[in-house]
């Protein structure tokens, strides 16, 4: 969230409370009352909520979103399905958009691709993806 913020892009977090200076006078007290969700669904400045896929995220319905973006290679497709979930709900109007941001080169790629083969990535998938050829 920070990244993005020094970027200008009106960001809020569920882990980040309501104590960042960085945020707009008007969003702090909602903020701190533990209303991310909120702040992100009414503030047409609020343009990202960070969010991490599993509990924290279960449940939101965020219709207002149009894209999600994944920074990581999720250990489940079900949990891929659940984070995708929390734009795609009844009442979204927009089409919506699902990133992945892979580093060339990077120990993501060959993950990215077991999970898109519907590999459940525990410790013994992970070790057998990134063993040498």
């Amino acid at each position: 969230g920070a990244l993005l913020r020094q970027r200008g892009v009106g960001t809020v977090s569920l882990k980040e409370g309501g104590g960042g200076k960085w945020w707009p006078k008007e969003w702090r007290e909602r903020l701190s009352a533990g209303r991310a969700v909120d702040v992100f669904q009414t503030e047409p400045s609020c343009s990202a909520i960070v969010l991490e896929a599993g509990p924290a995220a279960a449940g939101l319905t965020l219709t207002c979103a149009q894209h999600v973006v994944f920074v990581d290679v999720l250990s489940s497709v079900l949990l891929e399905s659940q984070a995708r979930a929390r734009v795609e709900r009844i009442g979204q109007r927009a089409q919506t958009t699902a990133w992945h941001l892979i580093g060339a080169n990077s120990v993501d790629e060959p993950l990215r691709r077991a999970a898109d083969a519907g590999v459940a990535l525990d410790a013994d998938a992970v070790r057998s993806v990134l063993a040498p050829p």
